[in-house]
């Protein structure tokens, strides 16, 4: 049995186990005051701490990232994994962080799924019904009319082997009576995984066809009124997708900019009529509100 499946059994890791159950005992304030009324904290946390315990390598993750990943989940009112499924928490190895460390250094996600992204359009008040679903090769029919009388017809093979998927789809019908609808083939869905963190690993092997479902999905969502909520998801996702080595990068640029920002106000109330004021280093808070 692989080590993303098998029960947490060592000492170090029941010892972390511990910590994360404190630190989000010690936070329960905290996420309750972002929760729906659709969700409890009894519930959240036990669904989270299952999941953990199951999980070594989310116990290996720091206590620190694995409380921002349920506050997430939090914030939108998603179970993570369980029997719901509205998303994921995934372990994301930091490789910038284990290079300094001398270790490896992990840090959990919190992936918003299929039904998630469902879950918040419904939610919205607009979207009467939205669903995605996935074509197979030995499907009967599956066609699609582009133009100004746009349609898409799909006959799926209810007996026998579909064979392999070579498309997916997600419509939307929302309550004015207007319908919109988008199509992406495997081809372009596969770019998509192969441009996440974890391409070989998590969701993406496990669970290929709701993932792909949620990709055209949220392609789809993009056309429709958004809510508050799947806005954060669609950030959350897009910090989840976003390869490592771009995301730091991206970080890095933006403490800089930040720092330099701190460092021209300092300038700005320094004043020499003789020299240019000469820049002073950043405080250690304003490095820590830069990094933010």
């Amino acid at each position: 049995m692989g080590t993303q499946v098998q029960s947490v059994r060592t000492n170090s890791e029941r010892a972390a186990i511990q910590r994360v159950a404190q630190a989000l005992e010690a936070a329960r304030d905290r996420i309750a005051a972002v929760m729906p009324k659709c969700l409890t904290p009894d519930r959240l946390f036990r669904v989270a701490m299952a999941t953990i315990y199951r999980t070594p390598r989310l116990a290996q993750c720091t206590t620190e990232s694995l409380v921002a990943a349920v506050h997430a989940a939090a914030e939108l009112g998603l179970e993570p994994n369980g029997a719901i499924a509205h998303g994921y928490l995934i372990p994301r190895r930091n490789g910038k962080a284990s290079k300094q460390a001398g270790c490896d250094v992990y840090e959990a996600q919190f992936l918003v799924g299929y039904l998630g992204l469902v879950e918040l359009a419904r939610r919205s008040g607009q979207v009467s019904s939205i669903y995605a679903r996935v074509v197979f090769e030995n499907d009967p029919m599956f066609r699609v009319v582009q133009g100004t009388n746009e349609r898409l017809e799909h006959v799926p093979l209810l007996a026998g082997e579909r064979g392999k998927p070579i498309a997916v789809y997600a419509v939307a019908h929302l309550k004015d009576g207007s319908q919109v609808f988008e199509v992406m083939n495997v081809a372009d869905v596969e770019k998509i995984r192969q441009r996440s963190q974890s391409p070989e690993e998590g969701p993406w092997v496990t669970d290929w066809e709701a993932m792909a479902k949620k990709t055209v999905l949220r392609r789809l969502c993009r056309m429709l009124p958004l809510s508050v909520e799947m806005r954060r998801a669609f950030e959350l996702d897009e910090d989840a997708d976003r390869p490592e080595d771009v995301d730091q990068m991206r970080l890095a640029a933006k403490t800089q900019q930040r720092l330099a920002e701190l460092r021209s106000r300092v300038d700005a109330i320094q004043v020499s009529s003789q020299t240019a004021p000469q820049e002073l280093p950043a405080t250690e808070d304003q490095i820590e509100e830069a990094r933010r």
